[in-house]
């Protein structure tokens, strides 16, 4: 007869301490002073180095827009494009409609315009374009502010084919920025 026996092995696993790269322990190196410790981003908590990344990544995003702000809001960047916008606003909807509309020179703007392309047509005075253009009432006080409406002047220079936007044009101004 065979006897039908049941054998039993049990297998006892040990693992070995794993060893790392770094000669000092885990434990060691959190029992050592913080001087003696070099301490980046990488030692900190997941959760604490979003937290700081977040931090930092909205510094950034304010020096931004503290800048953008900066240019826009300015005076010293303001009043040169209202300027330039109220060059064109006058040349294009202004004198070149009344040009072209006149008794004495209709329908042909060139023989009007080309004798005044080297030299420029007179200038014109900041309050004689403020009062002839529709300007709002808040931007004419915004340029009296900071302007001279008086001494702030432009020179239209017409360009070749002498159309409503072929034209440059030179500002004399005369603001003052505190």
């Amino acid at each position: 007869m065979v006897k039908n026996s049941k054998s039993t092995a049990t297998h006892k696993i040990t693992r070995s301490p794993r060893r790392s790269k770094n000669p000092k322990s885990a434990f060691d190196l959190k029992n050592t002073k913080p001087s003696h410790r070099k301490s980046s981003i990488k030692d900190f908590r997941p959760d604490v180095r979003k937290l700081i990344l977040g931090i930092v990544f909205a510094d950034i995003i304010i020096v931004i827009a503290v800048i953008i702000a900066y240019f826009k809001i300015s005076p010293q960047y303001q009043v040169p494009n209202t300027l330039d916008d109220l060059a064109v606003k006058y040349y294009e909807n202004v004198f070149y409609k009344n040009l072209t509309t006149s008794d004495k020179y209709t329908g042909d703007p060139q023989a009007a315009l080309e004798k005044y392309t080297n030299r420029g047509l007179s200038p014109i005075s900041l309050r004689q374009i403020l009062l002839q253009t529709k300007t709002s009432d808040s931007t004419k006080s915004y340029l009296e502010k900071y302007c001279d409406t008086e001494a702030t002047s432009f020179t239209f220079y017409p360009d070749e084919p002498f159309t409503r936007a072929a034209y440059h044009y030179k500002i004399d101004s005369s603001c003052e920025f505190e």
